[in-house]
């Protein structure tokens, strides 16, 4: 899961900028400002994967309280677990392009609902349009919230810590944003002022608000289906084995027979 959500987020946001390629004409200008687009893997998205990777155990590794009930859902207790991921089965091309898909169809979403649907036909109240950077800096916060969020939502457990990692995150992108704006007139002339232009925009929250709740919801269609899917390969293997053992018990019975004659 580190890995491939290591290149799910970062395909993602980069491929934005791809994207924004085709309407610049690959002219060089870039979408994002440096300062936010340096520190999208270091304060903007790196908690809660680590959070994930050493915390958020899928297994438990002893039975609390000594339950044996429970047993056969603990890690220590099954070591055949183990062998799953020295296999491969988590890292697996067929999971590597799934990811990668996701990434790349979240990216054209992002970009269409939160560039193309702002930046065009759109001007602000003085009558000057957006510009360049408000709606880049949409595109870079919606990258920021989904992949949290995706995150969030393939939480194995919701203890709460997690949770605020996540929101710490998303929390990050509009405090540099604001840090951005406050000391732009020294640091960087073009975003001065931006924080208050682009989040007074009401359609500013709601593109930020839109993309959110469809990964969101993309994501609870994909758990189901998934659950779905799992279940029908268990009820199919439940069904093998029982006709195996009929099977089984069918040969026995002729066995028996035979000796018998």
């Amino acid at each position: 899961m580190l890995v491939l959500y290591i290149f799910y987020k970062n395909v993602m946001y980069i491929t934005c900028m791809y994207i924004f390629g085709f309407w610049s004409l690959f002219s060089g200008q870039v979408l994002y400002e440096a300062i936010m687009y340096q520190n999208y893997n270091i304060t903007l998205t790196s908690l809660p994967i680590m959070f994930y990777c050493l915390f958020d155990f899928e297994y438990l590794k002893t039975a609390p309280n000594g339950d044996k009930d429970k047993k056969d859902l603990y890690l220590l207790e099954h070591p055949r677990l183990f062998k799953q991921s020295m296999d491969g089965e988590y890292f697996t091309l067929f999971k590597f392009l799934q990811y990668l898909l996701y990434s790349l169809f979240h990216a054209a979403v992002i970009y269409m609902l939160c560039y193309q649907f702002v930046a065009e036909p759109n001007m602000m109240a003085d009558g000057k349009g957006l510009g360049i950077w408000i709606p880049g800096h949409i595109v870079f916060g919606s990258c920021i919230i989904v992949c949290n969020l995706v995150l969030l939502m393939r939480f194995n457990n919701f203890t709460g810590w997690g949770e605020s990692l996540v929101y710490l995150m998303i929390l990050n992108y509009f405090t540099l944003m604001f840090l951005e704006s406050l000391l732009g007139a020294l640091v960087i002339p073009d975003l001065y002022y931006i924080f208050d232009t682009m989040f007074t925009y009401n359609l500013v929250w709601v593109q930020l608000i839109t993309s959110a709740s469809f990964a969101v919801m993309l994501e609870f269609a994909a758990s189901h289906f998934l659950k779905l899917r799992d279940n029908r390969e268990v009820e199919y293997r439940a069904e093998a084995k029982q006709a195996r053992e009929e099977l089984d018990n069918d040969q026995v019975e002729k066995n028996q027979l035979q000796r018998k004659i």
